[in-house]
This record gives structure tokens, C-alpha cells and sequence, in this order.
């Protein structure tokens, strides 16, 4: 993913758009996300470097950040593990290094 895009996100009636792009190789976590209190169109930033399955992992951290700013971190740890074991195990992404 080198091009920046837009993604909406939540309920159909009031989606809150945002923008995912690759930030740095050298930033602390995997991912981070602006918060939709201070940004009304916040963006999603994932760490350069990453292998397909910890990259895709991130993005699909932050999407459920996004969604609900309530849900506790072990959920969404738990959720993004889940969803990225059934991608995994589908074949849709390879379980191990290609960046």
C-alpha cells in the first residue's frame, strides 16, 4: 500500500471518513490513529516494513479503534487476532515474512 486512501467507517447514516497511509519505518507502534474528537477526519498511519499479515493486522486494529472509540484495547487485540487467524487460515494472506 503505498497510496494514501480514504475509508468510511461506522454506521451508513453517519460514516466517519478517514484517511489510511503508510507512516515511517521508525515509528514506536505498528499503527496509530488520530482521535475523531480532536480530527473530524482523522487518519490511520501504518508503520513502514511490516510483513502482509502484521500490516494488514494493524490496519484492521485501528479500523476497530475507529469504530468504536469505547472498545477496550484487550478487545480489540482479541478481535484483531481473531480476524487475521481466519485470514491466515482462509489463504487470503500468507501467514509468514513478505513485506
Amino acid at each position: 500500500m503505498n497510496t494514501p486512501f480514504t475509508l468510511e467507517v461506522g454506521p451508513a447514516e453517519c460514516p466517519l471518513i478517514c484517511t489510511v497511509r503508510m507512516g515511517r519505518r521508525d515509528m514506536k507502534s505498528p499503527a496509530d490513529v488520530q482521535d475523531p474528537l480532536h480530527y473530524p477526519q482523522p487518519e490511520i498511519r501504518i508503520r513502514r516494513g511490516m510483513t502482509e499479515k502484521e500490516t494488514i493486522g494493524a490496519l484492521i486494529h485501528e479500523v476497530l479503534h475507529l469504530s468504536d472509540w469505547n472498545l477496550s484495547e484487550p478487545f480489540v487485540l482479541d478481535t484483531e487476532r481473531a480476524i487475521v487467524e481466519c485470514l491466515v487460515k482462509g489463504g487470503f494472506i500468507p501467514d509468514g515474512g513478505q513485506q
